[in-house]
């Protein structure tokens, strides 16, 4: 537990400073969560993609580093980062106000 605990914090760390110049320039509200998956690289990031599109991120899609896929919609930026070595699906929204936090709720649920 405390290994997930570390994890957790260190993968936040990273989505955060990721996102935060985006998050910067429109606001300072950001929303994180992930969730244990083990499917393989190719499979999660066609799944990003296409949850990003049913949820409303249709714009400025792109695969960046071979594990995350990040798109836009308005004022807001959401990113799915498939971990597959670890297991982990990470998720984060930036945006200007605090429904950042229902956006990375329902990315998480769709996903």
């Amino acid at each position: 537990m405390v290994l997930k605990s570390k994890l957790f914090n260190v993968l936040s760390v990273a989505a955060l400073m990721t996102v935060a110049p985006m998050a910067d320039a429109w606001g300072t509200t950001i929303a994180t969560a992930w969730r244990e998956e083990q499917i393989d690289r190719q499979t999660c990031l066609g799944r990003a993609r296409d949850v990003l599109y049913r949820t409303g991120f249709e714009d400025n899609v792109q695969e960046v580093g071979g594990e995350s896929v990040f798109a836009t919609s308005g004022n807001y930026m959401a990113s799915i980062r498939c971990l597959n070595d670890r297991s982990l699906v990470f998720f984060a929204v930036a945006g200007p106000n605090a429904i950042v936090s229902d956006m990375v709720t329902s990315i998480r649920y769709y996903f």
